[in-house]
């Protein structure tokens, strides 16, 4: 099974959130986003709002209004800096190709083609948008699933994926 695709800066942006090792996702930029930034801001909130007199609707619009701003700034700030990633890389927005075979997984780019053997795959992971293969030089290979023209060919694609490698998900 063969498939040929072209990746956008949006699948790659989307991507790179999802290659980031999980022991990386508990530190840095996104821990301090999502958790120690709206809870020290919704504390200063609360003490603000009780200060004035306000009722505890007005705080909650405001502690929704601090959890929206925060999910636009990551978007802006994280998701178009990996974005940025992609122009320097033009290489990455060429067609990229993908072959099963019984003896190995072909890997094609436009900076070359690797060939692995099944026992050189570590990881197969399927989400809603992509199947990623992780093989054992830490490279990782990313389909978008606007590569496959059904969701049954993506599912199929990932079977054999699955089924030929000797450590599936």
């Amino acid at each position: 099974m063969k498939i040929t695709f072209k990746m956008t800066k949006k699948d790659w942006a989307k991507a790179s959130m999802l290659l980031i090792p999980p022991e990386k996702n508990k530190t840095g930029i996104s821990r301090y986003l999502f958790t120690e930034i709206p809870i020290v801001c919704s504390v200063i909130m609360l003490i603000w709002f009780t200060k004035k007199g306000s009722h505890f609707r007005d705080m909650l619009i405001g502690i929704f209004v601090l959890f929206f701003l925060v999910s636009v700034l990551f978007e802006i700030f994280i998701l178009k800096k990996k974005g940025r990633f992609v122009k320097v890389s033009p290489e990455l927005l060429e067609p990229i190709t993908m072959e099963i075979t019984e003896d190995c997984c072909i890997y094609k780019t436009g900076s070359g083609e690797e060939k692995y053997t099944w026992d050189a795959i570590k990881d197969i992971q399927k989400t809603g948008e992509f199947i990623i293969v992780h093989f054992s030089n830490d490279k990782v290979g990313v389909m978008p699933s606007h590569a496959f023209s059904t969701p049954t060919e993506k599912e199929e694609f990932y079977q054999n994926l699955k089924a030929f490698s000797q450590n599936p998900s």
